[in-house]
């Protein structure tokens, strides 16, 4: 390739072969042509090297960073190092990218003057798809949501290299991604996502994902707790008192005084309704307790703010029996991922 490229992708793969080839080609095949791709391949135990060989032959944007037991996080950071792009495009080996991916996302974050930038997705498996996953679209409901959960489909994002100047993935394992999106709120980087599902995400067993669920989830915590603590507005301080009460001890005086919480800060922060309906189901369905009592104070006081889904249907069946978190029949939901 002669001169700098626009866009560099960077995409890890440790025994990636199943699903290689396909990912490989959504990035080759993309509309977008100003671009390096630098694949970070872990020493593996299939076909993986030889099938990125094989497409390195055909199409000189590809550029392969070869380690041995780097893992995810150091293998993203040294393809990042060894990046020439203004931006830089994450892409996964199980994963398709859309056509017109890169297109849409790079003149979008021209246009909105974005430093990172995501995309809704379409889950799939071999034979069904499982619908598109959203995501919040503005800067604001996007740093309001990750003080609860991600905001972002880490193989959608497209970020800044100016933000790689001041930051780097950190070893949180399997939240890693998470880890980063609040490093860049903090610093006040802006953020987006674009309201189009351009990234297929495959959903399958061998993902790191489903293997560490629970890691993750734990993971996840922390770092919201984190970011919660360090967030920069006034009022932060306050629902952070009120969302520990609650958590600690969860009694229908304390829920009411959290509802009306969020959606004091959602109000004067401009925060859209449904994102404030999804904090507080997360937080509802974390708590130590759930009943009737508790769940008819949530669904009536929230019954304005967005539509319902099945999460409400399956609190609503656990509220009724009267689930205790620590109960055999609570953690039965929790398994089976009904809650």
């Amino acid at each position: 390739m002669n001169g700098t490229p626009k866009v560099s992708v960077i995409m890890p793969v440790y025994n990636g072969q199943t699903y290689l080839k396909e990912a490989i080609e959504s990035i080759l095949n993309q509309t977008y042509e100003d671009f390096e791709f630098i694949i970070a391949y872990d020493e593996s135990n299939d076909n993986s090297l030889e099938i990125i060989k094989e497409y390195q032959d055909m199409d000189s944007r590809i550029f392969l960073s070869v380690g041995c037991d780097r893992g995810l996080v150091k293998s993203l950071n040294d393809a990042i190092d060894i990046s020439r792009g203004e931006y830089i495009a994450r892409m996964d080996a199980d994963d398709i990218s859309l056509p017109r991916r890169f297109e849409k996302q790079i003149n979008y974050m021209v246009k909105e003057d974005l430093d990172i930038c995501g995309t809704f997705i379409e889950s799939f498996d071999k034979n069904t798809s499982f619908g598109v996953t959203s995501y919040p679209e503005k800067d604001e409901d996007i740093r309001f949501v990750l003080m609860f959960m991600t905001s972002f489909a880490h193989p959608s994002v497209i970020i800044k290299r100016t933000v790689f100047n001041n930051l780097k993935y950190q070893n949180y394992k399997y939240a890693e991604d998470y880890k980063l999106w609040i490093d860049i709120a903090l610093r006040q980087y802006r953020m987006g996502n674009l309201s189009e599902a351009l990234l297929k995400y495959r959903v399958h067993s061998g993902q790191i994902s489903k293997k560490n669920s629970t890691n993750l989830m734990y993971k996840a915590k922390s770092i919201a707790d984190q970011f919660r603590k360090e967030n920069i507005h006034s009022h932060i301080d306050l629902f952070n008192k009120n969302l520990n009460l609650y958590l600690r001890n969860s009694t229908l005086i304390n829920l009411n005084t959290l509802i009306n919480n969020f959606k004091s800060i959602a109000e004067k922060d401009g925060i859209s309704s449904k994102f404030v309906l999804i904090a507080i189901r997360h937080t509802f369905k974390n708590s130590s307790k759930i009943n009737i009592v508790l769940f008819s104070i949530y669904y009536f006081k929230t019954r304005n703010m967005g539509a319902r889904n099945w999460q409400d249907t399956t609190m609503f069946i656990a509220s009724f029996f009267g689930i205790c978190k620590k109960s055999f029949v609570y953690k039965q939901i929790k398994n089976s991922k009904f809650l």
